[in-house]
């Protein structure tokens, strides 16, 4: 239901993870003046792991800013709008070549700490990590050092396998992480959204129609 708004979310993280509006704001708060430089992205490539509505989305939304993109997905049939499918298999192979490495998929116990310390070691240094499913999907542990130690170049956060994230956590500290509670599909009519396609469906089901 709300795929597009979270979709829009990511490019949003993308943009300004690769603008560095992070450093831009912490500059602007000590009246400090830096100007620097950032890659187009055009010719950049973006990896999604997970193909559903969320995924698909995005690869749209990215697409049109000449991002080239690689869908990966348990069935690694083409499917627009990707670039191209690759199996989950090869996932570390995948993480080593991109730009930037987006998290779409389910938490299952099959799911669960999928982009491991092999996946994020694959990581360009020049990389960014986007998680916007589900915390646990990443193991934060591997990922906070690779963060610290900049093997990567940064992260966007709107999921923890701590919720909220404590005060306490070292995440709260990495100037190369932009951090979201928990709402990157929080549009302000969410639950009449929800709604709304859940009577348009009811009303499928009493006619005998197929559901969306």
């Amino acid at each position: 239901v709300l795929a597009q708004e979270l979709a829009q979310t990511l490019l949003g993280a993308l943009i300004a993870l690769n603008r560095g509006f992070a450093r831009a704001v912490r500059d602007q708060i000590a009246r400090r003046w830096r100007p620097a430089t950032f890659a187009a992205l055009g010719g950049q490539t973006l990896a999604i792991v997970g193909t559903g509505a969320i995924g698909t989305a995005f690869a749209t939304l990215a697409k049109g800013q000449g991002l080239r993109v690689i869908g990966v997905a348990r069935n690694a049939a083409p499917r627009p709008p990707f670039d191209e499918v690759a199996p989950l298999a090869d996932l570390a192979l995948v993480a080593a070549g991109v730009d930037y490495l987006s998290v779409n998929v389910r938490l299952t116990e099959a799911t669960r700490h999928l982009i491991d310390a092999a996946v994020i070691g694959a990581m360009r240094p020049t990389a960014f990590l986007l998680n916007a499913a589900r915390g646990a999907v990443v193991d934060e542990a591997a990922l906070l050092r690779a963060l610290a130690e900049r093997r990567i170049a940064g992260a966007y956060l709107d999921v923890f396998e701590t919720e909220p994230l404590p005060e306490t956590s070292p995440f709260w500290a990495l100037d190369n992480v932009l951090i979201t509670p928990h709402s990157s599909d929080r549009v302000a009519d969410w639950e009449l959204r929800h709604a709304r396609f859940f009577m348009a469906n009811l009303e499928r089901r009493l006619a005998g129609e197929a559901l969306l």
